[in-house]
């Protein structure tokens, strides 16, 4: 097996990048949504708590915000202390991977998750929900104990839990995907959906006016790619070659990188490229110290069966979205109905399952017998990782099992076939934000022009009202627009205004 420990360490050392965006963020905008005087003060989330028992407000809201007045603190200056204290264990990690274990990222999840409690409304957003998720994993891909260090290769479960994460970022994908489609936006079907996407886009960067001015022309066939890229290039995941993945890692980066240069998403596509790296191994980043006859013969192998995979994909883009030369242009449409879709999506919602299921079954049974048949270490030492990697195989067919409800459950057809026992595993790990459930810009808003919900404010009820402007926000068109972190009345105010 292909060592994975460098990738490993980068995964969770860009985690704590990630977290440590997402807890800056949320610390700037504590006063002003959260505060005494905010928007949605956190004091009266706890305070207006129908349980009355300590345990009780524990079990049905779980958060550490509880312990607040038996350490003395005010509602405020806690929730400023528990995203201070994320930032600086974030910030920790991030500086050193002897830092880069279990008990750093419980105490990140668990922080955030304190915060999440109390957001309401604020953090309804999916990257809130696909970091907590994610976050979980993190915390399963760590080792156990700072600084240790399992040989060159990493521990055999290292690729049990770096393959749940890829099965997250599948997931995402696809859902996002699919729902543009099967949620019936006219706009992705004519596929017109970015002809409005950058002009309405909650906080455009300086690059969207550029990308809205695109010939119409190149604008259709980025949906086409971004759709291909969503719904079809995912399941190339699970192929058992290197160079399949490595080539749907360079695919998706490039996607994540275009989404960011036009849109403030704050740490999302930050997280997708994190999660993107357990598409890669240790031989990516160094490569072979040697290369023997037989080794350079399945690279050449590997290489066709890539060209083939990904030439079927390009050729199938092309029959089901008639692309064609007219000219000097590419002209795309939409060359399946919405009934054809619906029977595709059936069949490949099920298969998507098996596949993971084959997948990760394939990838326990790697990863036993690597414990079994380690030769460096005795016998005890290979019982030890035997029944640790047993454990954390059960743990990942737990997760996964519960994952498949909510990818069923974007068609009714499939949403039907899911046992009530694995719904029963879900509906547990979905209240702590374990598994959830995704489907990202399922259609374009502000058709007719830009929705927003004006803010006006007034010392005397006769006026004169004047509007807020809120940092960042949209106006003058004279301002250029900036990179900025995604400020979440934002999306609020776009949410409630369409």
């Amino acid at each position: 097996m292909i060592p994975i420990r460098y990738t490993r360490n980068l995964f969770l050392r860009t985690m704590c990048v990630v977290y440590l965006f997402a807890f800056i963020s949320f610390y700037i905008q504590i006063p002003g949504l959260y505060g005494d005087n905010g928007i949605l003060p956190a004091k009266a989330v706890l305070e207006n708590s129908k349980h009355k028992s300590f345990s009780a407000k524990v079990h049905y809201q779980p958060t550490l915000l509880w312990l607040s007045p038996y350490l003395g603190l005010d509602t405020n200056y806690a929730l400023d202390f528990l995203a201070l204290l994320g930032s600086f264990l974030a910030f920790t990690g991030f500086i050193s991977q002897k830092f880069c274990a279990i008990p750093l990222f419980a105490g990140l999840w668990s922080l955030y998750f304190s915060l999440y409690q109390v957001g309401q409304i604020f953090v309804n957003s999916q990257w809130d929900n696909l970091l907590l998720e994610a976050g979980f994993l993190a915390l399963l891909v760590a080792p156990l104990i700072p600084g240790k260090r399992h040989g060159s290769k990493g521990s055999p479960r290292d690729y049990i839990s770096l393959w749940l994460v890829r099965w997250l970022l599948f997931r995402f994908l696809l859902s996002s995907g699919l729902v543009k489609l099967l949620n019936g936006c006219p706009k992705f079907w004519n596929l017109t959906a970015l002809n409005y996407f950058f002009e309405t886009t909650v906080l455009p960067t300086p690059l969207s006016w550029y990308a809205h001015h695109i010939p119409t022309w190149i604008l259709r066939l980025t949906t086409v790619f971004a759709l291909a890229s969503e719904i079809v290039l995912p399941f190339l995941f699970f192929v058992p070659l290197r160079s399949v993945r490595i080539t749907g890692f360079v695919i998706q980066l490039f996607l994540q990188i275009a989404v960011y240069l036009t849109g403030n998403f704050n740490f999302l596509n930050l997280l997708m490229t994190t999660m993107l790296i357990t598409l890669l191994d240790d031989q990516f980043f160094f490569g072979k110290s040697r290369k023997s006859n037989d080794s350079a013969i399945l690279g050449i192998f590997g290489a066709l069966i890539n060209m083939l995979l990904h030439g079927v994909v390009i050729y199938g883009v092309v029959i089901f979205y008639n692309i064609k030369f007219t000219g000097t242009q590419i002209e795309a449409s939409v060359g399946f109905t919405r009934d054809q879709l619906n029977n595709v999506a059936k069949t490949g919602l099920l298969y998507s399952t098996y596949i993971g299921l084959a997948s990760l079954g394939f990838t326990v049974a790697r990863a036993i017998a690597s414990s079994i048949l380690d030769s460096n270490n005795k016998f005890l030492q290979k019982l030890l990782s035997f029944l640790y990697t047993v454990f954390f195989a059960i743990i990942a067919a737990t997760i996964f099992f519960a994952s498949t409800v909510p990818l069923s459950s974007l068609h009714a057809a499939t949403n039907t076939t899911i046992a009530p026992s694995v719904r029963t595993v879900y509906n547990r790990l979905s209240k702590l934000h374990i598994v959830n459930k995704y489907g990202l810009f399922d259609k374009i808003t502000g058709i007719n022009g830009r929705p927003e919900i004006i803010i006006e404010g007034a010392n005397n009820i006769e006026g004169p009202w004047l509007e807020y402007n809120f940092l960042y926000k949209p106006g003058n068109v004279n301002n250029s627009l900036p990179f900025v972190g995604t400020f979440r009345i934002f999306w609020r105010k776009q949410i409630v205004a369409v």
